[in-house]
């Protein structure tokens, strides 16, 4: 059984963090392994054999590469437990000790660390492992509002920070952060100006593209609308009447997502609907003096966006402890459209993100209301008279502005993503909230209480997949421990695909130092392992904890003790799948050995390549994609010395 001594990341605190840590330990290194040891001689339950004194075998010291991603504060930690591959003693506690276990924005990048594997009777080994530290923290862009742009000649260029109000990054000084700016609808991607082109046909209301990149390439965008006007006798006044009318407009979110909806247009002369499918659309050749009727549509992309958190704020809404005061959110929560938010829609969305439902009954996945529709000032309930659709009569000229808004219905927190296609993504945190439990080897016959406990994070939400080999093993049942509020309704057991969805939220968050959360009881159909039959993944249900305030955690679950036994090669599929930036590669070895990963494309072409060593048993390899730029189906191959196999994921970009 080994000991973890975990250092706070407080840079005060940790003085040591540039240093090499020596054989001879710190003054604080040596109080916490003083007060381990004397923990351990009181309570001896740790000792896994007797030895005989005195004991002069050195523990084995086996490392893993590892990631770490600072946080908002430009800060990460490394719990001694990521970079351990699997260090053992011949026969008492160990203890892991970490020299560099905090991590900032100067350590972006790869790092050598040294792991201390120390026994009881002093016994010390090492081990080098490679980190890779990553700053994945987008900049915080805060756009100028009202702003009002006078043209004095008939061409003028601005510079993207007219449009800012304040930018600031986790890791990046100001003046490493770059900006860029262009008109909406011109451009994909970080725009390749920092200024934009007015000329006299801009003049009107004109939506940009506000951009901000930090050094590490994370960007941000925000879309603005700012008002163009010229200075007397700058634009010439041109009075055209087009032959025939035409109505011209947008759909958004209420933050300002463009969405791409069937807009179908009914009325005039037309014998039947006309329907175009964009985020801005434009309808020529319309009847002067005729009346039509505008409707969007999009009821495809079901469960974009929604997840435990939606139910969380939900709920703190049906408390009256954070209620909703935008309509367009209470519209979203009412999603049996009943008129309030109450258990039954909490119920309903839980279903949902379990997977027991395919969709909403009596609502659809989208509906947009005009954006012209006003509501009241004091909203107490879901609104239940609203327009659904924007009617133009008599019109003789082009109209502008036939914009509408949109809400994804159970998506309170906006997060839907992927708007302007109809294969949405779910954009994964790339920080993790750890699950663990023992691993066990089950005998055919045999029944085994799986109990799973959890970092100490501030989660008030969670959600994942949990896949069993249905050949191996039978889940019995799912009970709470010290998880309030957990019951049946938290989960959804799917035997015939070998699959079990969980979501569970609460008010308040899972308290520190918490025992096990939940039991699961597994009975063994054939010889195995706990850590050979199970995994957790994204399959049906997104990995993803939350914290009150909204931060968003991946999920992963690890088999305490699981690198000490090899079993067969086995490469797992990647979770998550479909992804578009990083996702983990899974693979079990039946011994220590070199591994080769190769990632192709559909036509065989290979696009990445990785060589790396790792202990037998299971291991997680994180796979970076930033760099691939196209969506697409890839496969991935792992091959060692004597054993080969591949699997299949997709990008969305």
């Amino acid at each position: 059984m080994g000991i973890t001594l975990h250092l706070s990341c407080n840079k005060h605190f940790f003085k040591n963090r540039k240093g090499k840590l020596p054989m001879k330990m710190t003054n604080t290194l040596r109080k916490i392994l003083f007060l381990s040891l004397l923990t351990t001689l009181l309570f001896p339950t740790f000792i896994t054999a007797q030895c005989t004194s005195p004991d002069t075998t050195k523990p084995v010291a086996r490392c893993k590469n590892a990631t770490v991603y600072l946080d908002a504060n430009g800060e990460g930690g490394l719990d001694p437990r990521q970079v351990d591959g699997g260090s053992r003693d011949n026969c008492s506690t160990w203890y892991l000790i970490l020299n560099h276990p905090c991590f900032y924005c100067s350590d972006v990048g790869n790092k050598n660390l040294t792991l201390y594997v120390q026994d009881r009777a002093g016994n010390t080994s090492t081990c080098t492992a490679v980190v890779t530290v990553r700053d994945t923290t987008r900049p915080k862009l805060v756009p100028r509002s009202g702003v009002i742009i006078t043209l004095l000649q008939p061409t003028a260029t601005v510079n993207a920070n007219v449009f800012v109000s304040s930018v600031s990054d986790n890791c990046s000084a100001l003046n490493k952060i770059q900006l860029g700016v262009r008109k909406v609808g011109t451009g994909l991607g970080f725009p390749n100006a920092n200024t934009v082109t007015f000329t006299c046909k801009d003049t009107g209301l004109v939506n940009l593209e506000l951009w901000a990149r930090d050094s590490s390439g994370n960007a941000e965008t925000k879309t603005i609308t700012i008002n163009l006007k010229s200075n007397v006798g700058v634009c010439p006044t041109i009075v055209i009447t087009p032959a025939t009318p035409m109505i011209m407009g947008g759909i958004r979110t209420e933050g300002g997502k463009a969405i791409a909806a069937n807009v179908s247009l009914n009325g005039g002369n037309t014998p039947s609907p006309v329907m175009v499918k964009s985020s801005d659309f434009k309808f020529e050749n319309l009847t002067r003096g005729g009346s039509y009727t505008l409707t969007p549509v999009r009821d495809t992309d079901i469960l974009n966006g929604i997840t435990t958190f939606d139910i969380a704020l939900m709920s703190r809404h049906a408390l009256d402890i954070e209620p909703f005061t935008s309509p367009y959110k209470l519209i979203a929560g009412d999603v049996n459209k009943d008129g309030t938010i109450d258990a039954i829609d909490m119920v309903t969305t839980r279903k949902l993100v379990l997977r027991q439902i395919p969709r909403f009954p009596n609502n659809t996945a989208w509906r947009f209301i005009p954006k012209n529709h006003t509501f009241p000032a004091q909203i107490d309930d879901v609104p239940l008279a609203f327009p659904e659709a924007l009617s133009v009569n008599n019109i003789t000229d082009t109209l502008r502005g036939a914009d509408f808004t949109a809400v994804k219905i159970g998506d309170i927190n906006t997060s839907a993503s992927n708007l302007t296609t109809d294969m949405p993504v779910q954009v994964r945190g790339t920080k993790q909230w750890q699950l663990s439990t023992e691993d066990k080897n089950l005998a055919l016959g045999q029944v085994h209480y799986m109990d799973i406990a959890a970092d100490n994070l501030p989660i008030n939400a969670f959600q994942f997949t949990l896949n069993f080999d249905k050949k191996a093993v039978k889940i019995m049942d799912i009970q709470a421990l010290s998880l309030q509020g957990f019951e049946t309704a938290n989960y959804a057991i799917f035997e015939e695909h070998g699959m079990i969805t969980v979501s569970w939220n609460a008010a308040n968050a899972i308290a520190e130092g918490q025992p096990k959360l939940f039991r699961i009881v597994v009975h063994a159909v054939q010889n195995t392992s706990l850590s050979n039959a199970l995994s957790l993944t994204s399959d049906l249900t997104l990995a993803e904890a939350y914290t009150p305030n909204g931060d968003s955690y991946g999920v992963q679950l690890q088999f305490e003790g699981r690198n000490t036994e090899g079993g067969a090669f086995a490469l797992l599929p990647n979770a998550p799948n479909p992804f578009n930036d990083v996702t983990t590669i899974r693979f079990r070895l039946p011994q220590d050995e070199a591994v080769k990963l190769t990632v192709f494309d559909e036509t065989g072409r290979t696009v990445k390549t990785i060589n790396t060593s790792f202990p037998k048993g299971y291991n997680e390899m994180s796979l970076d994609m930033r760099e691939i730029a196209v969506s697409g189906v890839y496969y991935y191959r792992l091959e060692t010395a004597t054993n080969a196999a591949m699997q299949r994921m997709v990008i969305l970009k």
